[in-house]
């Protein structure tokens, strides 16, 4: 009989299947062609609640599970953002930052994979979009009776000795189709980070220096962003200068194929940004009829996780600054990073081209996945 391993790259697994994340059989690295080989998503390297979600809802889906967990991994690295940070040695820090992109035709269930992982976090920003409504209403009236007791005061000689209202600000974690310098923009009021979410990545890709004479720069800007860098944009409006401490900002969405060929040109590759991209890709199922959904229990756990991480607090240094709390490794966590290391490197250096340029990065996203799994372990007690 075939594994399940068999069974899951050619679709027929059944649908309950994954009710109980096992660990997969090794499968080898590369086709005697030389191309890199399609393994399927390590489900059980997930910790719960995450692994439970993702396993229920692609099950509830029909969808390939890496779909859900390249959504929820992105959606949970943006809740911790800027709060915790990895670091391997002094001077080499890694934030919670993941850029993910799930590759397939339409039709194979990436956009509704991705609202699941995320609905939680979109519920939140939702509400409080909500909240600001309503205090910037509050804000416009309280300023009107500003501007009226000011007239007033005016006319009577009086001194205009009134305090102005401050209008309030929308938190934000969220947003989708917003050019670089709408983004430094509300960075400068979201000091953990923001999550671009795009269905169609592509639009995300062929957006860049799309109103720029200087063609790089905002592509450059994004790059600095990946690694949490200080962010500095120059409004040609009026003249502001944007200046952003740790700009943090994943990106999560979907592509096909052929589209994916066509937007990430020559550019992308050689300055980088194709290769922070985690792209998956998982073999065509058929679309087969599922009563299956995620229980309410393992729903609510997920919400609990994303309520957690958002509540996670900064740092603050001598100035009063918000600052990441960084998070060092442990006597046997060096070793595994250590042993990590040196055998990924033996690896690399066998890679050429824009492949050598992928496994570069992965060297960086290892220790990120090990700072976003332990604090969902932290948070959820697993």
């Amino acid at each position: 009989m075939r594994d399940d391993n068999d069974r899951l790259r050619d679709g027929t697994l059944p649908d309950n299947a994954f009710a109980d994340a096992v660990p997969i059989e090794d499968a080898p690295t590369e086709r005697d062609s030389g191309f890199l080989q399609y393994r399927p998503f390590p489900v059980e390297a997930l910790p719960e609640p995450v692994r439970s979600f993702v396993c229920e809802a692609a099950a509830a889906i029909g969808c390939d599970p890496v779909y859900v967990a390249l959504g929820a991994l992105a959606g949970v690295a943006a809740s911790i953002g800027n709060t915790r940070r990895i670091v391997l040695k002094k001077g080499w820090p890694e934030p919670s930052v993941l850029w993910t992109a799930a590759v397939g035709e339409s039709g194979t269930w990436k956009s509704p994979a991705l609202d699941a992982a995320l609905a939680p976090l979109r519920r939140i920003q939702g509400k409080a979009i909500d909240e600001y409504r309503a205090e910037r209403k509050a804000y416009e009236e309280e300023l009107e009776r500003y501007n009226d007791a000011k007239r007033s005061r005016r006319r009577r000689g009086e001194e205009e000795d009134l305090i102005r209202p401050e209008p309030p600000v929308a938190w934000r974690i969220l947003c989708s189709d917003i050019t670089v310098e709408a983004l430094a923009s509300l960075l400068q009021n979201a000091p953990r980070g923001l999550l671009v979410i795009r269905d169609e990545l592509s639009g995300w890709i062929k957006g860049f220096d799309q109103y720029k004479k200087v063609q790089g720069a905002e592509a450059a800007h994004y790059l600095s962003m990946h690694r949490a860098s200080d962010l500095l944009v120059d409004r040609k409006t009026n003249s502001e200068i944007i200046y952003v401490r740790r700009a943090a900002v994943s990106v999560t969405g979907g592509i096909q194929p052929k589209i994916l060929t066509r937007a990430l040109g020559e550019e992308h590759l050689d300055n980088g940004l194709a290769a922070r991209l985690l792209l998956a890709k998982p073999p065509k199922r058929p679309k087969r009829w599922t009563d299956a959904e995620v229980s309410e229990s393992t729903a609510a756990r997920f919400i609990e996780l994303y309520t957690g991480l958002l509540d996670l607090d900064f740092a603050v240094d001598e100035e009063g600054n918000e600052i990441p709390v960084d998070l060092g490794l442990t006597v046997s966590g060096k070793t595994a990073w250590v042993q990590f290391f040196n055998e990924h490197g033996l690896e690399q250096v066998q890679r050429e081209g824009d492949v050598a340029a992928a496994f570069s990065k992965l060297e960086g996203y290892c220790a990120r996945f090990a700072l976003i799994i332990h604090m969902i372990r932290c948070q959820s007690g697993d």
